[in-house]
């Protein structure tokens, strides 16, 4: 089910916020770190929990490059107080040639 007002709703940009947090914690040596901008796009599944789909624009922190997109999933069980990121990486150009 996709988000509305994705960019003024404070849930989906906080989890947007805990996504860069996490990958930025795991990420390997050398790797710069990313600083967070905005969701962009979201979408949710019901599972046993909710499983968001998120798009999210980022930085390089102190690169000077422009923001990249980033596709991440997370699962959050409000009953546990838990959420989990299962997926974060960068965007893939889309691929659709449908004319």
């Amino acid at each position: 089910m996709q988000v509305k007002n994705v960019r003024e709703n404070k849930e989906v940009q906080e989890l947007g916020r805990y996504c860069v947090r996490e990958y930025n914690d795991h990420k390997a040596n050398g790797e710069k770190l990313l600083v967070f901008s905005q969701v962009l796009e979201a979408e949710t599944q019901v599972v046993s929990g909710i499983k968001y789909y998120l798009k999210i624009s980022a930085a390089t922190l102190g690169g000077g490059a422009p923001h990249q997109t980033f596709d991440a999933v997370v699962v959050v069980k409000p009953w546990l107080h838990n959420k989990d990121l299962v997926h974060f990486a960068p965007s893939q150009p889309s691929t659709n040639t449908a004319k």
